[in-house]
């Protein structure tokens, strides 16, 4: 079975406003050969993309290691030991919408306009383009982690006009982020 951490990530776009809302749904996966594995929200439960001024629209908004995540993972055999097997850990990340959809009118936001980027003990990986395919974030060997992560989100920075927030129907935009800790 599969227990997954889900981030909602909020849009409003009224002259263009953006919001990411953290909301913690299950935060538990457990699975074979007693594997244990755990995502809690540390910080940064409420992003808001405000796109209230044309540098901001022009240029997009980026929130640098706003969001803390603990993750625990532990892989064991019988009597609690590491499981000497074990291929490690990976977090992974996906979109549960094909876009970004409007609630107030048929608009779409592609979902590449939301860059990721993970830090974990002062290395960052990406910026990684949202998508609604898992996408790796990083991952380790080790049959045990117990970390902190912190996520960075950038929207509307990408020179590509189909990313960036110039020309968009200003609305409310929802989508849902999955993010998830599970075995290699």
């Amino acid at each position: 079975p599969k227990w997954l951490t889900m981030i909602k990530i909020v849009a409003y776009t009224k002259t263009v406003v953006f919001s990411v809302f953290l909301t913690i749904i299950c935060n538990l996966l457990v699975g074979q050969n007693n594997i244990t594995s755990k995502i809690r929200i540390l910080r940064g439960s409420n992003v808001g993309f405000n796109f209230n001024s044309y540098n901001r629209i022009q240029n997009g908004i980026t929130y640098n290691d706003f969001t803390q995540l603990q993750l625990y993972f532990n892989d064991t055999v019988a009597g609690g030991i590491p499981n000497p097997t074990s291929q490690g850990w990976q977090l992974t990340v996906r979109a549960l919408q094909p876009n970004i959809s409007g609630s107030m009118t048929t608009s779409t936001l592609p979902l590449e306009s939301i860059k990721i980027t993970i830090k974990k003990n002062g290395i960052n990986y990406g910026p990684y383009d949202l998508g609604a395919t898992e996408l790796l974030l990083i991952d380790g060997p080790d049959a045990t982690l117990n970390d902190n992560v912190e996520v960075s989100y950038s929207c509307g920075t990408d020179s590509n006009p189909n990313y960036n927030m110039i020309n968009k129907v200003p609305d409310y935009y929802v989508v849902d982020i999955e993010f998830t800790l599970k075995p290699q």
